[in-house]
């Protein structure tokens, strides 16, 4: 269904290794890789998708995008779905949706690190997620949130001396307030490579 050619792996002489390989994808689910100069039978397997749904198309992700190390493929299946696999350790270590319904057929990289995935009337550009980015912002609002809470709570006069901890009551919704705003974000399945949609 799909081919690439990946050069830059590392190479073993003990093994025949060339650090050169040919990542097929087929129908099965499942990518396939071939060693450079040892074509008559498969180096190694990755199964990308469990349910056995089709890989349309591959492009290499470019060097320091995802932030880390090692070569990396982003796979378009035929559900609408692009996983990402990082080749040596041979498993998906992220995923983003393209489309509900149609397949990804079309898939590739700008030069700022962009990815753009195309599948039926849709085309998507994705930006790469930082994790941490706005989360920043956040807490200094939660910072000022609670600075102002301190400021009404000086200048009310309840009759108390004001060197009170909060109680337990008062501090469970502000515990749980913080936990739902660090969940925030998008939906990835082994948290390696994340990307927002742009589109």
């Amino acid at each position: 269904m799909s081919s690439l050619y990946i050069t830059g792996l590392p190479a073993k002489k003990s093994t025949g290794s060339t650090g050169e390989k040919a990542v097929v994808g087929g129908g099965d689910g499942v990518i396939t890789l071939w060693e450079k100069g040892q074509w008559d039978d498969q180096d190694e397997r990755i199964t990308v998708s469990k349910e056995k749904e089709t890989l349309d198309v591959m492009a290499e992700v470019p060097e320091g995008v995802g932030g880390m190390m090692g070569k990396k493929v982003a796979v378009g299946l035929g559900d609408g779905r692009v996983r990402f696999v990082r080749l040596g350790m041979n498993k998906v270590v992220g995923e983003v949706r393209h489309d509900d319904v149609e397949g990804v057929i079309g898939l590739g990289f700008d030069v700022g690190g962009r990815m753009i995935s195309g599948g039926g009337q849709v085309v998507k550009v994705w930006q790469e997620h930082i994790a941490g980015a706005g989360e920043a912002e956040e807490d200094e609002d939660e910072e000022a949130v609670g600075a102002k809470r301190t400021a009404d709570s000086d200048d009310e006069d309840d009759g108390s001396d004001g060197g009170e901890a909060p109680s337990e009551e008062e501090e469970k919704p502000r515990k749980r307030r913080k936990k739902r705003k660090r969940g925030k974000g998008p939906v990835t399945a082994g948290g390696g490579l994340n990307f927002t949609g742009l589109d």
